[in-house]
């Protein structure tokens, strides 16, 4: 094979698309995408959220309200404003309005801690915030006018457009993710790449009049704004629901079933844990956001149309993407997006087939670079030999090979970037958040296979300076500074750091095995393990699953280093255990030993009661 070949194009040539008034087709927007639909669809249900519904109609209409108030306070092309607000049809209206005012959105999640809150806003350099009154109160930045969507001003309703004039080379939103440094990156995403993004998905997706796309991620994640476009570009229904309703394994099922979901994408870990069976309605499942393995394509390809994507922030969302897999198919990154180019270099050198390099990707999707970060930019964001004058590469940091059947192979990272559960994650960024602690001196941050299976666990390696260094006390630190999905699961102090001859710390040493599994514990009190009472249960499911040996009475689950996906896993072992439906949100309202034993025993009391009243 050429050498030539390792470079791959599935064309450059931009999308058709709408045009605005008096302009060429290639200059069209998302959000313009977004009114020809509502011309053609204006009765349809664009947003749906429990009883709650948007037509294509009112929701343009309340988009633009909102936009005309964003220009007063001076929303502009290249302006950013801030959105705080959880999932709702609000956000999908504030999305659309920061859009068509012409200024680029910041989206901030109101869950993470208030330093974490603080410092997105202020490195987004946003002046402007969208929220509410409820949750007003914890985006504490003085610099920022807030526009509260529960007070809307008296001269709101008055017809025409917001007036925007952003250009395919303006901003559309700056994201931010994990950083090495121990400062996230904010990525600064044009337009261009979005609508290139939104019409390629859309046939994939097969979305359209009739289909019912669930909005999966969260706001803060890219991932989001495909799930958007997606819907509201092709007339299709956005559905929204609870963050309870979305937790993975039986919730998110039962929320897909409710729901008549028709399209769905989310991280392999989420994959796992949901059961595939009794979804009518499901026609689409996309894995993305982490490595899609054999046993999720066996669980979910059938009788449906299962794809795997791959893509980086840094290139709008979504760069690959496979044709459908079934069962015993070679799993591949897939092939490019139309407009987007993949190269496999070492060194700047196209390798040949089979041969492993860095990935680098090009085209329309390339984002600006990283927010007021000119040198890292620069370090990542190349420019392009292989494509026209001015073009650029982006730099992704995974090794790849391109495989002869035209389809790039993922290896591995040539750097510590980790994913754990669909979320990318720089070690340096909680390591340098470990080292503000007084207790630390040193803190190296590593993933391993959980003992009891599944997916890696975020480990924090610490050395004490003084003081103790207690988990509980450690993880409450973090949780004060960082988000959930970077707090690492499991905590060990050492005496000193590993380090090679060469006097670096030693990752290698520090592999392994967290915990052994814990020995198979006698029931307590002498008890078969079919009548263990509720604490032992609880107690008994935890030890296996979180690899923890002691755990007391009043021990949270999440404090002990559990997460959604554990919580999902903890829940399905319960009632096979009892043979009794345990909700999730029994787990996730008393998440203590003795809470969810208490309320195990009631849900089993209850049961028993029902049966005897109706034997038979």
């Amino acid at each position: 094979m050429e050498r030539a070949e390792t470079t791959m194009t599935a064309g450059t040539e931009r999308p058709p698309a709408p045009p605005r008034a008096g302009a060429p087709a290639a200059l069209a927007l998302v959000h313009e995408l977004f009114r020809a639909q509502c011309r053609r669809t204006p009765d349809a249900v664009a947003v749906e959220h429990g009883e709650r519904h948007l037509t294509y109609d009112r929701l343009d209409i309340a988009s633009d309200r909102l936009a005309r108030r964003l220009r007063k306070l001076g929303a502009r092309p290249e302006q950013r404003i801030a959105v705080f607000l959880d999932r709702s049809p609000e956000a999908i209206v504030t999305i659309l309005a920061v859009l068509k005012s012409g200024a680029a959105y910041v989206p901030i999640d109101p869950g993470y801690p208030a330093a974490r809150i603080r410092l997105l806003a202020e490195e987004g350099d946003c002046r402007v915030v969208v929220t509410t009154t409820a949750l007003l109160g914890r985006i504490d930045v003085p610099s920022l006018t807030p526009v509260l969507l529960d007070a809307p001003t008296a001269d709101d309703d008055r017809e025409g457009g917001p007036g925007g004039d952003a250009e395919p080379s303006n901003l559309a939103y700056v994201i931010f993710t994990s950083g090495s440094t121990g400062r996230p990156k904010g990525v600064a995403v044009p337009h261009a790449g979005l609508v290139q993004l939104a019409l390629d998905q859309i046939p994939r997706w097969k979305a359209g009049p009739g289909a019912r796309i669930l909005q999966f991620a969260s706001l803060s994640f890219d991932a989001s704004f495909t799930e958007i476009a997606v819907a509201l570009l092709s007339g299709a229904t956005l559905c929204l629901a609870a963050r309870d309703d979305l937790m993975p394994g039986a919730e998110l099922q039962d929320t897909l079933r409710r729901l008549r979901i028709t399209a769905v994408k989310t991280p392999p870990a989420v994959l796992t844990v949901t059961e595939a069976d009794g979804l009518p309605d499901l026609e689409v499942v996309i894995n993305g956001g982490g490595a899609c393995r054999p046993a999720i394509v066996e669980r979910w390809s059938a009788g449906r149309t299962m794809l795997n994507a791959y893509g980086t922030t840094e290139c709008s969302v979504c760069s690959t993407i496979t044709a459908p897999l079934t069962l015993g198919s070679r799993i591949t990154l897939g092939e490019p997006l139309r407009g987007t180019t993949l190269h496999v270099l070492d060194g700047g050198r196209r390798v040949d087939a089979g041969e492993v390099g860095e990935l680098y990707i090009g085209g329309a999707g390339v984002a600006r670079g990283y927010w007021r970060q000119p040198s890292l930019t620069a370090d990542r964001f190349v420019p392009d030999p292989y494509g026209p004058p001015g073009g650029r590469l982006y730099r992704t940091g995974d090794l790849a090979r391109y495989t002869a059947d035209g389809g790039f192979e993922y290896v591995g990272r040539i750097d510590d970037q980790v994913k754990v559960r669909g979320f990318r994650i720089e070690p340096g960024e909680v390591e340098a958040a470990l080292l503000t602690a007084p207790s630390v001196r040193e803190a190296v941050v590593t993933t391993r296979p959980h003992p009891a299976g599944g997916e890696d666990q975020l480990v924090a390696h610490v050395v004490r300076d003084r003081g103790a260094t207690d988990p509980l006390e450690l993880r409450s630190f973090l949780a004060d500074r960082l988000p959930g999905h970077l707090i690492p699961s499991v905590f060990l102090t050492l005496d000193r750091m590993p380090v090679t001859a060469h006097g670096k710390v030693d990752r290698a040493a520090l592999a392994g095995p967290v915990h052994e599994p814990p020995p198979a514990q006698p029931p307590p009190h002498g008890k078969p393990a079919g009548r263990l009472d509720g604490r032992e249960l609880v107690t008994e499911v935890w030890r296996e699953l979180l690899a923890v040996e002691e755990i007391g009475p009043h021990d949270d689950f999440f404090h002990l280093g559990g997460d959604s996906l554990q919580a999902a896993v903890c829940v399905a072992r319960l009632r096979e255990h009892l043979g009794i439906p345990v909700p999730l949100r029994t787990l996730l309202r008393g998440p203590t030993v003795a809470e969810l034993g208490d309320e195990l025993e009631r849900l089993r009391r209850t049961t028993n009661a029902a049966a005897d009243r109706h034997p038979g």
